[in-house]
């Protein structure tokens, strides 16, 4: 069976070909190079085509296990990967929602400040309350 191989001295660390791996089969991280994990790769070839330097290719593995144990674990992992990424998505989903709600808020308190300091100058309590803070008027 073909599984895909990394040539690690070529990769640039792009990630592109993490997030084409259904089964989650390629470590690594931003900037820094990505292997395979062999026993995990379904040789789906999905990772190939991402990768803007092409250093995937497949190369012949021999393995012990069989096809329907192989079947098995990627279901398992491709139910994994799912479940993270609906994960990730609820958490940006809630800092988006926490930082429009901290926005909201910092709108309503710039908004009463702007209310409150235009109500203590002069000229508005004299608009409100032309009684008592006109000067009295003299009587000649």
């Amino acid at each position: 069976m073909q599984k895909a191989y990394i040539r690690e001295e070529e990769c640039v660390g792009c990630t592109a070909c993490l997030s084409a791996c259904p089964v989650d089969a390629i470590i690594g991280s931003l900037s820094f190079m990505h292997s395979v994990i062999v026993d995990e790769c379904i040789g789906c070839q999905l990772c190939i085509a991402p990768c803007p330097v092409d250093c995937i290719e497949l190369i012949e593995s021999s393995s012990s296990t069989s096809k329907e144990q192989m079947a098995a674990n990627a279901k398992i992992r491709i139910h994994a990967r799912k479940e993270r990424l609906q994960h990730e998505v609820k958490t940006l989903e809630q800092i988006n929602k926490a930082v429009h709600h901290k926005e909201k808020q910092s709108h309503v308190a710039a908004a009463l400040q702007r209310a409150k300091a235009k109500y203590e100058s002069n000229d508005y309590q004299q608009i409100i309350h032309p009684i008592t803070t006109s000067e009295p008027k003299s009587k000649d």
